[in-house]
Order: structure tokens, then C-alpha cells, then sequence
């Protein structure tokens, strides 16, 4: 993966956490991420999505939905942007 790719890629995940804070502990569909991160002038397929929330999920900071189409922050998340954890390398925070 090219630095550029990585660093979208980071910042990606920072913004789809950020995104989910807005609604905290509430499921949002990928749609409405997707439509939230073209605001942000970040655009990606919920495919995209998809393999960023589960590496978000493995990393404790979102719970996706069973059927892989909703996601909403945990508390983990929620301490990682409030900055009260270590920064997390394979995120780039808004």
C-alpha cells in the first residue's frame, strides 16, 4: 500500500469514528456514513466502508450491526477521540 493509500486510509477511519460520534451508541447505516464522509470530502463505497469498520471493530472502537450494515461508536471509541487512550497509529483523528 502507497503512503498516500495509507494515510486516505487512516484518515478514513478517523473520520467514520467522528462521524459515529455525532449519534453516540446509536446504529448508523452505511449510507448515511458514506453520504457523511462525501461531506468531508473523503468519498468511498460501502464496500470501503465495510473493510474500514471492521477494522475498526477489531480494534474495540465500533460494534457493526450482524448484518454488516449499520455500525454505532463504543466507549473505546469515544475515549480514543476524546484523547483520554494512547493515539492509535492505524488512525488519523479529525
Amino acid at each position: 500500500m502507497s503512503e498516500l493509500n495509507a494515510t486516505l486510509t487512516r484518515r478514513t477511519r478517523g473520520l467514520i469514528l467522528k462521524i459515529l460520534e455525532m449519534l453516540p451508541f446509536v446504529e448508523i447505516s452505511l449510507p448515511v456514513i458514506r453520504d457523511a464522509l462525501v461531506g468531508y470530502h473523503c468519498p468511498a463505497t460501502e464496500t470501503e466502508i465495510g473493510a474500514q469498520l471492521t477494522y475498526l471493530e477489531e480494534k474495540g472502537y465500533v460494534k457493526v450491526s450482524e448484518d454488516r450494515q449499520a455500525a454505532e461508536i463504543t466507549a473505546a471509541g469515544v475515549d480514543l477521540l476524546e484523547g483520554s487512550v494512547p493515539p492509535d497509529p492505524g488512525v488519523m483523528l479529525p
